[in-house]
């Protein structure tokens, strides 16, 4: 299967998109150097909010997330794999937000999930125990940490699994 994303990051439109626009990595924004056919003039804000939390910029037809051109723009080259937002804030492009990840890395610094009851990254209720339950996943292994009598301290537990299996990508909090 073809990857989408690596198919439009080429050398041709490193080029295209190195001369159609200007980065400002203390603030995140790009910026139009030339006026546009479709309107948009020389030095406005590129780029749209997408419904996924990304923003996104298209030149030439190709739709760019954001946080991709601004590893573009600070290293000179496409990402080799995924960025992270180390913030959980998918729209702050500052380069001081982003880091290069792996796919499993980029999950780890995932927010508590919205249907999460318990107030606590990886803590559950367990109604058959009557406790709650603290678990982990990292690199596809589910891992047990407990039960416990309160969602604090099953919280705890996590985190210092987070600590160890997740290290510097590891999110305890909701973002």
């Amino acid at each position: 299967m073809i990857d989408k994303r690596k198919a439009k990051e080429t050398p041709e439109s490193k080029a295209l998109v190195l001369s159609s626009l200007s980065y400002e990595p203390i603030t995140g924004e790009f910026r139009w150097r030339t006026t546009r056919k479709n309107g948009a003039q020389a030095g406005t804000i590129a780029g749209c909010l997408h419904r996924s939390g990304y923003m996104l910029i298209s030149v030439a037809r190709i739709k760019f997330p954001s946080h991709r051109l601004a590893w573009l723009f600070h290293t000179g080259e496409w990402p080799k794999d995924h960025i992270d937002h180390i913030n959980g804030d998918k729209s702050d492009n500052r380069i001081c937000n982003l880091r290069e990840a792996t796919s499993a890395q980029n999950g780890f610094n995932n927010p508590m999930q919205p249907y999460n009851t318990s107030g606590y990254k990886g803590v559950s209720w367990s109604a058959r125990e009557k406790k709650y339950r603290a678990q982990i996943t990292a690199y596809g292994k589910r891992n047990f940490l407990g039960l416990f009598d309160d969602p604090a301290v099953a919280a705890e537990a996590y985190k210092a699994a987070a600590a160890k299996l997740h290290g510097e990508f590891a999110r305890t909090e909701p973002a």
